[in-house]
């Protein structure tokens, strides 16, 4: 029986997809004047807010240990970014010169950085959570994720920031009642509206602060464009009629929006708090960190900014409906076994074997580079030894 509810619903799935231009519902002027049934929307979405509610109690019983853990990693970023503050960066603030720098200057008030660093975190680790769950997360990151982004722009078109923070909230009220036609409909019909003048008030702003990065403005006002047109096709799918359509693009673009600027301040977040650390006294008495600062903070901006890239293009994909059955293709591709003679091998199991050897290296190499530019330098005596011991380390890594 539960196969073939699957099956029904991949099904259903697949013909959605199928058949998103052609409207699957009436004009939006006639669900205003045809009474359909007798249940009022006050009362339906009194019953969605009892389902969402016993869903988040149910996950809350089930997943106790996970959201404990979840609050544990959450304070600890909290209490990391004030010890960093106040003890590793203090005498950064006191130093006029640093004043201008505007990521230092996010560190004053160790608190929101923190706590946007710390919710993310928070909704990677929490599983399978209910749309409740993700709601109050969205809304309580919505928050910092303001305040971070207007310290950002310096003051600079705040109320634009503020406006996007208003329409994304509407988003997340707008799936209490996702299954409640007019309530989704009036609620999709008003954020399309706001998305609208938002993007066009942006596409007018010259944005002079991306002045010296010529390829990132242009790339920028493109996906502003790109945006400002798919918002055109949901405020016409949805007076037409088209729901399933509206839907998966507003969201979904709502979604990568979001999802897009939040990694981006993820990035500066975090790349800025190594370099304020690296350049800091307590950086600088480290030798390694001292002689190659430069090298270290270039290899970490690679490495974070393909992790990011990375998480982007899976949460766009997602958002588009689209990375299930791109995934289920893929692994599908992956797991089916080939035979060479009597070997039977998958391409997961050569993807997964080479991927091991790539970290491994990766690490040894990590590690014998710490074992002797910082641990084992001291004495021009012991650097026969000093490589011998960390060749030595490193081959016991690789095996």
């Amino acid at each position: 029986d539960f196969n073939n509810l699957v099956n029904k619903i991949n099904d259903a799935r697949d013909f959605a997809s199928k058949n998103l231009w052609i409207p699957d519902s009436d004009p939006i002027w006639k669900i205003y004047t045809l009474r359909r049934d007798t249940v009022s929307m006050e009362t339906k979405l009194r019953n969605a807010l009892k389902a969402q509610k016993n869903d988040a109690y149910e996950y809350t019983q089930f997943y106790k240990v996970n959201i404990i853990l979840a609050i544990v990693v959450m304070v600890s970023i909290l209490v990391s970014f004030y010890f960093l503050r106040y003890r590793i960066l203090k005498t950064e603030f006191e130093d006029p010169k640093h004043q201008e720098n505007a990521i230092l200057r996010l560190f004053s008030k160790p608190f929101f950085p923190g706590l946007l660093i710390g919710l993310y975190t928070s909704f990677i680790i929490l599983p399978e959570k209910p749309f409740i769950i993700e709601d109050l997360i969205y809304l309580m990151a919505l928050i910092p994720f303001t305040l971070v982004l207007m310290h950002i722009l310096r003051g600079k078109k705040g109320y634009l920031v503020i406006l996007l923070a208003f329409i994304l909230a509407l988003s997340v009220f707008s799936q209490i009642g996702f299954d409640i036609e007019v309530f989704s409909r009036t609620f999709m019909l008003i954020i399309t509206i706001l998305s609208l003048i938002l993007l066009i008030e942006i596409l007018r702003s010259k944005w002079d602060n991306l002045s010296d990065q010529p390829k990132m403005k242009s790339a920028f006002r493109v996906l502003a464009k790109t945006s400002l047109i798919i918002l055109i096709v949901c405020l016409a799918g949805n007076i037409i009629g088209n729901y399933t359509l509206t839907s998966i693009l507003l969201f979904g673009i709502l979604s990568t929006v979001f999802t897009g600027i939040s990694l981006y301040l993820v990035y500066l977040i975090v790349l800025g708090l190594i370099i304020a650390v690296f350049n800091s006294q307590w950086g600088q008495s480290y030798r390694i960190i001292k002689r190659y600062n430069k090298d270290i903070v270039k290899r970490v901006r690679r490495i974070l900014v393909f992790v990011l890239v990375l998480f982007f293009i899976i949460e766009l994909l997602r958002n588009f409906k689209i990375f299930s059955s791109l995934f289920e293709s893929i692994e599908t591709f992956l797991i089916t076994p080939y035979k060479l003679g009597n070997f039977s091998f998958t391409v997961n199991d050569i993807l997964l074997f080479i991927l091991i050897l790539v970290i491994t290296n990766w690490i040894s190499r990590f590690v014998q580079f710490i074992l002797q530019e910082q641990v084992l330098f001291k004495s021009r005596k012991q650097k026969d030894l000093s490589a011998s011991i960390s060749s030595m380390v490193k081959f016991m890594i690789v095996t």
